[in-house]
C-alpha cells in the first residue's frame, strides 16, 4: 500500500509533468502567433505609407483630387485615403469626395476626418441620397 501510494504520486507527476509541456506548447505557438501578428501589422504600415507617399508625390501634377468611385472598403484602403485626405487639406488641395469614400466617412473611426473635411473650405462632398442618410449630420457632433 504504501508502494502503490508512491506509484499513484510518480503517475500523478507524470500526467502533470505532461500537462505542463502542453501548456509550455500552446504559450510557444501564441507566441510565434503574435509575432507573426506583429509582422504582418508592421507590412500593411508599410504599404499604407508608400500607398501615401505615390499618391502625394502627385499633388504638384493636380488641381484637384477625386477620391472614391472604385474606391472599394477595404480597411487598408480607408487607412491610406485618410492619409491622403489628410495630407491633401494640408497641401490645399480641392478635394472632390463621392461613393465609397463617403461610405468611410460614415464610420466612427472616421468621424474626427468627417468634422475637418466639414470645415475645409475646399471640399466638395457628393453623396446620393443613401450616403447622405448614412453621413452624420453636422449638429450631431459634441
Amino acid at each position: 500500500s504504501h508502494n502503490e501510494l508512491i506509484q499513484n504520486e510518480l503517475l500523478k507527476n507524470v500526467d502533470d509533468t505532461k500537462k505542463m509541456d502542453d501548456i509550455v506548447n500552446k504559450l510557444q505557438k501564441v507566441k510565434q502567433l503574435q509575432e507573426s501578428l506583429q509582422e504582418l501589422q508592421d507590412r500593411q504600415m508599410e504599404i499604407i505609407s508608400k500607398s501615401v507617399r505615390d499618391v502625394v508625390s502627385m499633388f504638384p501634377t493636380l488641381h484637384a483630387l477625386c477620391v472614391g468611385p472604385g474606391l472599394g472598403r477595404h480597411p487598408l484602403v480607408f487607412k491610406v485615403v485618410q492619409q491622403v485626405l489628410q495630407r491633401g487639406m494640408e497641401s490645399n488641395l480641392t478635394l472632390i469626395l463621392d461613393a465609397d469614400v463617403l461610405f468611410m466617412l460614415s464610420l466612427e473611426e472616421y468621424r474626427d476626418l468627417y468634422e475637418e473635411l466639414l470645415k475645409y473650405e475646399r471640399c466638395i462632398m457628393t453623396p446620393n441620397v443613401m450616403e447622405m442618410k448614412r453621413l452624420p449630420s453636422p449638429s450631431s457632433f459634441v
